[in-house]
């Protein structure tokens, strides 16, 4: 199973173990989030067709923001996408040379102003 998850990042602040899916067994991959505390186990971002997640950063209390950042490579690159949908996307993503970097922004960590025990 690890095979197809091959880009982990954790926040500790958030207690989620952000996972990058690279797999082969359906269209579109994702980008997934399991909480620790919770459990619980949401997909937060979908690729391309063909594409993998990758790119992966968790990034903790940034001037008081917790900042997930991905991207994704590869977009139509798979011999088992449909003729009409590869195309779609190759023509989307420049002949598959090109891709998209973003970033997703958590709740903010307030900034202690007093001093901690």
């Amino acid at each position: 199973m690890t095979q197809f998850f091959e880009h982990y990042q954790f926040s500790e602040t958030l207690r989620t173990l952000f996972i990058g899916e690279d797999s082969g067994n359906h269209t579109n991959n994702f980008l997934w989030a399991y909480n620790v505390e919770t459990k619980s186990l949401d997909r937060i971002l979908s690729t391309p067709a063909g594409a993998e997640s990758t790119g992966l950063h968790a990034v903790d209390s940034v001037n008081g923001w917790t900042y997930i950042m991905s991207n994704f490579q590869h977009a139509g690159d798979s011999s088992s996408l449909p003729a009409d949908l590869k195309a779609k996307v190759l023509a989307n993503y420049n002949g598959g040379y090109s891709a998209s970097v973003g970033y997703i922004t958590a709740d903010p960590v307030a900034p202690s102003i007093e001093k901690k025990a």
